[in-house]
C-alpha cells in the first residue's frame, strides 16, 4: 500500500478531523449537506459544494463518500426523499466518520444523518467556512464554454444561492 500524501491545506478545511487520527484511505468520511431546492441552479451548487469537500477530505488523506453524486436525478424513478434517508443512513453506518458541509442545518436529510451519526457514535467532523473559485476548483470544467469560469462563485453557507461578480441573464 502506498503512503497517503497529505494537503495540510485541506486537512485546514475540516474541523475537528484530529479526532480521526493519523489520515487513511481506509477512513470513509461520509459527506452530508443539503441537495435538494427548487431552483435546478441551487441543487446544482449543493452538490458542487459536496464534491468541493470531498476532494478536500481526498486531498487530506481520506476516501469520501459523496452520496449527492450517487443519487442526483435519481426521483425522475420515482423514489421519495424517505427511500433515499433509508439509503443515506445505510451507507453511513459503513463509514468511519460524516463531515457536515456548511449549512447542513437546513436540511432535513443532513439533520437525519447527523443525529444517526450521534446516535452510532461516528465521529463528526466539519466544513470550515470556504468560498470556492469556480476558475481555480478542482471541480470546474476544464473546456467550459458556457462562460462559468469567467465568473467567481461564492457559496455562502447560510444560504444556498449563488452570489457571483459576473452574473450573467439568460433569460
Amino acid at each position: 500500500m502506498t503512503e497517503t500524501t497529505v494537503d495540510q491545506t485541506a486537512l485546514d478545511m475540516l474541523i475537528g478531523v484530529e479526532q480521526l487520527g493519523e489520515p487513511s484511505r481506509a477512513t470513509v468520511v461520509y459527506v452530508a449537506g443539503p441537495i435538494s431546492d427548487p431552483l435546478r441552479c441551487n441543487r446544482q451548487i449543493n452538490i458542487a459544494r459536496a464534491e468541493f469537500v470531498g476532494v478536500a477530505l481526498c486531498q487530506a488523506g481520506f476516501t469520501p463518500l459523496i452520496p449527492h453524486k450517487l443519487f442526483d436525478s435519481w426521483e425522475e424513478y420515482g423514489y421519495d426523499d424517505e427511500t433515499f434517508y433509508e439509503m443515506d443512513l445505510h451507507l453511513l453506518s459503513r463509514c468511519q466518520a460524516i463531515c457536515m458541509v456548511a449549512g447542513w442545518e437546513r436540511s432535513r436529510g443532513a439533520k437525519l444523518e447527523f443525529a444517526f451519526a450521534e446516535e452510532n457514535q461516528i465521529p463528526v467532523i466539519y466544513e470550515a467556512e470556504v468560498s470556492i473559485d469556480v476558475e481555480d476548483s478542482p471541480i470546474a470544467e476544464p473546456n467550459d464554454t458556457t462562460g462559468a469560469s469567467a465568473e467567481r462563485v461564492s457559496l455562502d453557507s447560510g444560504t444556498s444561492d449563488i452570489t457571483s461578480e459576473n452574473r450573467r441573464d439568460d433569460s
